[in-house]
């Protein structure tokens, strides 16, 4: 198994610190230091960020069943509401295939 780059300590404190000044060069810089899977630790929260389309598509449709949202989304849930973003599994497929129509090539 590969081992996953993780940010983490004084280094993970500093480049935080770029989130609010510079969110996407915060990203950037992460990806460009540790390759295209980078684990990430802000506030105690363990965030894997991906950038690999291969990646992406493995966790995202191919083997999402294994993935979970965190917390986050639970209290993200509370004040916004259940829709595309907040929700999981049978539910989130539905809802996806709702808003799918809106991203096809003839409505972009």
């Amino acid at each position: 198994m590969t081992q996953i780059p993780s940010v983490t300590g004084w280094k993970a404190f500093q480049k935080s610190k770029m989130l609010k000044t510079d969110t996407i060069g915060f990203f950037m810089s992460l990806f460009e230091e540790n390759g295209d899977f980078v684990h990430f630790n802000l506030l105690g929260l363990n965030i894997y960020l991906l950038r690999d389309p291969v990646l992406i598509r493995y966790v995202l449709q191919e083997n999402n069943g294994n993935y979970t949202k965190s917390i986050f989304y639970k209290e993200l849930e509370r004040m916004i509401g259940k829709g595309l973003l907040t929700s999981e599994g049978q539910e989130w497929k539905k809802n996806r295939r709702l808003a799918q129509s809106a991203f096809k090539k003839s409505s972009v």
